[in-house]
């Protein structure tokens, strides 16, 4: 039989050229095979030694292995009914510039990276642009804007020649001035070198008008702007801290009066703005010599006989409400007593308005909130509030925030351009972060973070640079700065702080045994649902800290702690830490220790055991810890065991009971019917304590329990 099989047989009269090519091809496929076949059975019996498998394992693949990639397949969409009820997604307020604010710093950037400046044209407009918005809504000019506007004016005025177009005019220029006359809340330093550039500007505005119109027909009418351009730079010299300066330039111009022999009663004004900002900046010695200049020609004993005299034209002109007394003159007199700091004048000027039939306005209730809180009456200050913001709002207890209120605040506030303090937008930040309103933080932080100064803005990151460039911080800078976030109520950025000093790699800078106890306590007075991870953190810490030697002052730190994370038990474990050390437990320790036994259950029978221990070894109770072991006692109820340690405390401690000991009692009970019996009962043994205690703030639980505010801080 032949290799490749038997041939099909063909008749010859169907063979031609195409049968031909037919064969041919069928021949050579089948002597490939063949082929093929032979050799693959040759190279079979031939020994080769076999390859380890892990050498296999490791020997790089030749092969491309694709990804599988399934069929796209058509994706469906359905619209339904009920979409339509949805409510839309709500969109992100974005970051408000003002007005030519965005052409100054196009224009400061360009010229940063020599690239062509905006036209003089934009420039200018610019210009007039931010100042009159800043005029007409009364905003006023950080310190980055002054510092970039006052080069623009330099700028504007030295290349006048260089391009084409008209420069600033003198209404521009004023604009400018009198936006800055309303005083920003931080430096004003750069404030003041505009003022200065803008008068020095303005005074030679005025120089050609004078020499371009009839000195005939200015006199009159150019004498007034003159002396406004004199009043308003004399302001701001005294108000932005040169009033050294101030008193220099108006001696000058009080002589240049005096020799022309022109009237100085415009000028008069101008020595008490120096008075005023001479005793501002604390500058004595300049201040009464400037005292002793403005006596000098003056007829001082006929000013202050007049002056002494009452006044009595308020009641020959009855019809003219110029002279009489409104509402700014009521605010004034406010606002005096707020700075003597006697409110009970500020409640009788304010009666007194009401008895002359003098409407208060908004200023006036802010004057009386703000007397009131110096006067730490927070109860009656609420009350001014209630007024101001026309709201009716029941009972004294401290509610949550109203979350519509502030947001109802802050578009008002939006509405009439009113830029927030950083401090206030750090307090509606941190609202916003404890009620997850994401979108009302971007809100917040696009329309006033960009509204502040280069200065303000720098806060945000500070903490991040310092700790990146400057690792030669000192730990007590370090320890500030986990204090500031402790008062924040950021416990998780304090924790963060500590942990880059555990980190550093000098030893030097690595955390003390006083810093840990700070951040303990830190974490046991701000205590979140993060709190336990945070506390663990940081002991894992000490733990790994081979140089730490505990102390009776370190276990009372770590008692706090665990205790506000809600673990009492493993707290209650350093007081037994405590009493088996050399050092013994402190005051402290004991006050903490009862404050445990509040929240541990059956702990009245540990705050017991403990106070029993005290009687044996007869050691004397201060009220602080009195009023801790009755907290311990009522925080599983035992109301009799609390009533009885109170009426026997004469014999025990030596004292009677106090606001802090009847309020911590009170505080501790685990159920509103506990607190009402506790209260019967303290109203009637003990009256006029109880009703101090009722003088405090409180806040009211989910669960009804009323806490009130008590002056109790525990430190280790």
């Amino acid at each position: 039989m032949p290799l490749w099989g038997t041939p099909r047989k063909i008749a010859p009269q169907t063979f031609c050229l195409k049968n031909a090519q037919e064969l041919f091809f069928a021949l050579q496929t089948r002597i490939m095979r063949a082929h093929l076949a032979r050799h693959v059975y040759r190279r079979a019996l031939v020994a080769r030694g076999c390859t380890p498998a892990s050498v296999l394992l490791l020997a790089p693949s030749s092969c491309r292995f694709y990804p599988i990639v399934a069929p796209p397949t058509r994706r469906t969409t359905r619209r339904t009914f009920f979409g339509i009820f949805q409510k839309a997604p709500r969109q992100i307020k974005k970051p408000e510039y003002e007005p030519g604010w965005t052409v100054i710093l196009t224009w400061r950037n360009r010229l940063l990276d020599n690239v062509r400046p905006p036209t003089r044209k934009e420039l200018v407009d610019a210009f007039r642009e931010l100042f009159t918005y800043k005029q007409r809504f009364h905003v006023t000019v950080n310190s980055t804007q002054a510092r970039h506007c006052r080069n623009l004016l330099k700028y504007l005025v030295e290349n006048k020649d260089d391009e084409p177009g008209e420069g600033l005019s003198l209404l521009e220029l004023t604009a400018a001035r009198d936006a800055l006359l309303k005083v920003p809340k931080e430096d004003t330093s750069e404030h003041l070198e505009f003022c200065k550039a803008l008068y020095a500007e303005i005074t030679k505005e005025r120089e050609l008008e004078y020499d371009y119109e009839d000195a005939r027909s200015t006199e009159l009418d150019e004498a007034k702007p003159a002396a406004e351009d004199l009043k308003a730079y004399m302001w701001a010299l005294t108000t932005y801290g040169a009033s050294k300066q101030a008193h220099l330039e108006l001696r000058t111009h009080w002589a240049q009066l005096r020799a022309a022999g022109q009237s100085a009663r415009d000028a008069k004004t101008l020595w008490i703005y120096v008075f005023r900002g001479l005793a501002a900046e604390g500058r004595e010695k300049e201040l009464l010599e400037a005292a002793a200049e403005a006596e000098k020609g003056d007829r001082t004993k006929e000013t202050k006989k007049w002056f002494s005299k009452p006044i009595t034209v308020a009641k020959h002109n009855p019809d003219n409400p110029s002279i009489l007394p409104d509402v700014h003159t009521i605010n004034g007199l406010i606002e005096a007593a707020s700075e003597k700091n006697d409110p009970y004048l500020a409640d009788r000027l304010l009666a007194f308005s009401s008895e002359y039939g003098i409407e208060p306005n908004a200023m006036t209730f802010v004057l009386q909130i703000e007397s009131r809180i110096k006067a730490k009456d927070l109860a009656a200050a609420r009350e001014a509030y209630k007024q101001l913001a026309r709201t009716e709002l029941e009972g004294e207890e401290d509610l949550p925030p109203d979350l519509k209120a502030i947001r109802e605040i802050l578009d008002v506030l939006e509405q009439r351009i009113v830029t927030l303090d950083p401090d206030t937008v750090v307090a509606l930040c941190t609202v916003y972060l404890k009620y997850d309103q994401q979108m009302d933080i971007i809100d917040t932080l696009s329309l006033n973070i960009f509204q502040h100064s280069t200065d303000q803005r720098k806060v945000w990151d500070a903490y991040s640079i310092l700790r990146q460039f400057f690792l030669e911080t000192s730990v007590e800078d370090r320890l500030k700065l986990m204090q500031a976030f402790f008062d924040r109520k950021r416990p998780d950025m304090a924790v963060h702080t500590f942990g880059h000093m555990r980190q550093h790699v000098n030893r030097s800078f690595h955390p003390s045994t006083e810093a840990y106890i700070q951040c303990f306590e830190g974490l046991g007075a701000c205590a979140d649902s993060d709190s336990e991870e945070h506390v663990s953190l940081v002991h894992n810490m000490l733990k790994m800290d081979l140089g730490m030697q505990p102390t009776t002052k370190l276990y009372n730190a770590l008692m706090l702690a665990y205790a506000a994370c809600g673990r009492p038990s493993r707290a209650l474990d350093f007081w037994n830490d405590i009493i088996r050390s050399v050092e013994g437990p402190s005051y402290n320790s004991l006050e903490i220790v009862f404050s445990v036994c509040e929240r541990l259950p059956y702990g009245d029978q540990t705050a017991k055991k403990i106070w029993k221990k005290m009687e044996a070894q007869e050691v004397d109770v201060p009220p602080s810890v009195f009023a801790a072991y009755l907290g311990g006692i009522a925080g599983n109820g035992n109301v009799t065991a609390v009533q009885e340690a109170i009426k026997t405390m004469q014999q025990t401690v030596g004292y009677g009971p106090d606001l802090l000991i009847l309020g911590v009692a009170y505080n501790a009970l685990p159920g509103q019917a506990l607190q009402r019996k506790f209260a019967e009962w303290a109203n009637e043994t003990h009256p006029k304590v109880w009703a101090e205690v009722k003088k405090k703030r409180y806040q009211r639980a989910a669960n009804g329990v009323t806490k009130y505010k008590l002056p109790r801080v525990l430190r280790a």
